[in-house]
């Protein structure tokens, strides 16, 4: 890391499983999530929040490193960013959910939505996340995302359990919980090695690692 002609040595690693970038700046450590990239920019910021951003540039490409400069032009001529438009999600049914964004983000609730170009009824959808036993899960309402949860499956000796997560990466206190496809039973159960939850009327009050 160089700031003013002054280097240290730090370390970064990527977690293919979170999507994340893990950096040690050794005076702290933080995890950057993709906002956005092409050849030339990549605009990375702090999981979890809106507005620290981290912009990489391509010298070859931008040789100026002016980026809000080239943005604009990219903008104004290609129109790929323009703070309208459609977004093609492609569902596990094969239909695809066209989601009207208002910026970078496709996934926020309050978004209007069209199923194949058409309207699209109240429903739970869903769309292949980035691992096997993950899944986005848009729930729709007059056209809209009313809420969105990543939905994940734990093979057991019990059965399969699947949680809707409100948290991408994971779960938490509320989130329904689903055995065989109708809710949980109350009391404890193992998920994986030292994943343990608690669930009461269907949902998770409490988890630990024993």
């Amino acid at each position: 890391m160089s700031f003013n002609g002054k280097v240290e040595i730090g370390k970064w690693k990527y977690l293919a499983e979170a999507n994340l970038i893990y950096i040690d700046r050794l005076t702290d450590k933080i995890f950057l999530k993709q906002s956005f990239f092409d050849d030339s920019v990549m605009i990375l910021k702090i999981d979890g929040t809106n507005d620290d951003l981290f912009i990489l540039a391509n010298e070859n490409i931008i040789p100026d490193l002016d980026v809000p400069k080239y943005l604009s032009s990219f903008i104004i001529n290609i129109g790929i960013l323009e703070r309208t438009t459609f977004f093609n999600m492609p569902l596990i049914n094969g239909d695809i959910l066209n989601i009207n964004r208002d910026e970078l983000n496709y996934s926020k609730v309050g978004m209007s939505v069209l199923l194949n170009n058409n309207s699209a009824p109240d429903g739970e959808y869903f769309a292949q996340g980035d691992i096997v036993d993950k899944l986005l899960v848009y729930h729709i309402t007059d056209s809209k995302i009313k809420d969105l949860f990543w939905l994940f499956t734990y093979k057991t000796s019990k059965g399969t359990f699947k949680i809707y997560q409100k948290n991408e990466y994971s779960f938490s206190l509320g989130d329904k919980v689903l055995l065989n496809n109708i809710p949980a039973p109350n009391g404890k159960h193992k998920l994986e090695f030292m994943m343990h939850i608690n669930v009461t009327n269907g949902v998770i009050s409490s988890h630990s690692i024993f």
